[in-house]
């Protein structure tokens, strides 16, 4: 599941989060609700301050920008290394 990498990144940033699952055998993924968060109907969506944030190379950026010991800074040289694993 593409949600795991981003729950293991929050557990390992110690980032407080809660997790509401989507019930993909009733395919709520593609409910009015979930598309009103993630227009795609993909899972998984990370609900932010600034609003959902979706696909998980997306997730996982906002979350290195904001808690920057998970990921190279965006100055740093080793930025473009760390970014060919996403």
């Amino acid at each position: 599941n593409a949600s795991l990498i981003v729950r293991l990144t929050l557990e390992q940033g110690q980032i407080p989060y809660e997790t509401r699952l989507v019930d993909r055998r009733a395919k709520a993924q593609r409910g009015a609700a979930y598309r009103a968060l993630n227009p795609k109907g993909l899972i998984p969506t990370l609900e932010t301050p600034e609003g959902p944030i979706f696909e998980t190379g997306a997730i996982l950026l906002w979350l290195a920008d904001r808690h920057g010991e998970l990921f190279p800074a965006p100055a740093s040289p080793a930025r473009g290394k760390a970014l060919k694993w996403f």
